[in-house]
């Protein structure tokens, strides 16, 4: 089942927020191979805690909350068929709304199937999902769940999971999708 849902930012954790939902798209959709090439190489992680330290000083400037240190942040590249991507591990899960895992995936040439669909109505090839953990009414208590940040949709639940670690998570994001 898929639903839309509008999210705030949680209390304490706006630089998760603002990391997930607002600087890794901004970079993701706009430069797509590159970006997720950028981080499957080796000294990427560098790379990437640099850039949750400045979305820290964002957050502090916005004053919507304070920067967190990068405790856990860390990246695993992952192929499948017909596409490539990396998944940033997030610094633990502390309240609701925070995520665990991104995974950030970009098409192999030549393009196939769902890939070329999205190139022909010019959306983004470039895919985000975060594992998250959510409480709604259907849920007797909070629980991950998959979703996907779409440029065209917004924010969509693709999924619940007990699967937390990256392997499975990867698995269960992109079952069912159809994406050689």
């Amino acid at each position: 089942m898929t639903e839309r849902s509008e999210l705030t930012p949680p209390r304490g954790r706006a630089h998760v927020f603002v990391f997930v939902h607002e600087a890794l798209p901004s970079l993701l959709f706009d430069d797509l191979d590159k970006f997720v090439d950028s981080l499957r190489e080796p000294n990427a992680h560098m790379a990437l805690v640099r850039f949750w330290e400045r979305v820290g000083i964002v957050v502090i400037e916005r004053g919507i909350g304070v920067a967190l240190p990068s405790n856990g942040l860390t990246l695993e590249s992952v192929d499948g068929e017909g596409w490539r991507g990396v998944v940033v591990h997030l610094p633990k899960v502390e309240e609701l709304g925070d995520s665990a895992l991104v995974l950030m995936m970009v098409p192999n040439p030549p393009l196939q199937d769902l890939w070329q669909f999205y190139e022909e109505r010019g959306i983004s090839l470039a895919r985000l999902f975060m594992l998250k953990l959510l409480h709604h009414s259907s849920m007797e208590r909070p629980g991950l769940k998959i979703c996907e940040l779409s440029q065209v949709l917004g924010h969509v639940m693709t999924g619940y999971t007990c699967e937390p670690n990256a392997t499975d998570f990867v698995r269960k994001a992109v079952e069912g999708l159809d994406v050689e």
